[in-house]
């Protein structure tokens, strides 16, 4: 029985160190798998940050070509405004060009009518001079009338007056004779 015990102690031993390395083993195993569960973390949080990272870089590719296009955009806008600015000018002295044929027009205009006012005046003159010239030729036609009827009075009453003086002189005659 001797040898039984001893290697009954002995297989123990042997037991007791391959529990020992088990467990020591599963220490590491279980260390293991939490590394393991550690490291599926730390790349689930990796990977979080890699697609944070690869927004980010969308994002600023978005932003780049978004930047490129309002650059873009503005650049063309300026090039509008320039043209609208040269169009605006370019009304407005036509403007102002059409404004000073309007204003010369009116002048024209005026000048002309003045010059037919002053046709007209010039014809109204010699009109009035004309009617005045007939106003005067009437007058002295009148005047002539007039002193032609007056004469003529005056020759009646001279007549009327010989035929009555003519008796009255006769009888003055006779009586003085």
């Amino acid at each position: 029985m001797g040898n039984d015990e001893g290697q009954m102690a002995q297989t123990l031993l042997d037991i007791k160190d391959t529990l020992a390395r088990l467990s020591k083993k599963n220490a590491q195993i279980t260390n293991y798998d939490k590394q393991m569960e550690l490291l599926d973390a730390f790349s689930e949080y990796i990977l979080g940050y890699r697609s944070l990272y690869e927004e980010k870089g969308n994002l600023r590719g978005q932003l780049l070509k978004l930047l490129m296009q309002c650059r873009q955009n503005l650049s063309g806008y300026r090039a509008q405004e320039e043209k609208q600015k040269d169009e605006l000018l370019h009304l407005q002295e036509e403007l102002l060009k059409q404004q000073r044929m309007i204003q010369t027009a009116e002048v024209l205009t005026e000048q002309a009518s003045l010059a037919g006012m002053e046709e007209l005046i010039a014809a109204n003159e010699k009109k009035r001079a004309y009617f005045k010239e007939q106003e005067e030729h009437l007058k002295r036609q009148m005047e002539e009338t007039e002193s032609l009827v007056e004469y003529r009075e005056y020759l009646q009453y001279q007549k009327l007056y010989d035929e009555l003086w003519q008796p009255l002189r006769q009888t003055d005659k006779r009586m003085k004779n």
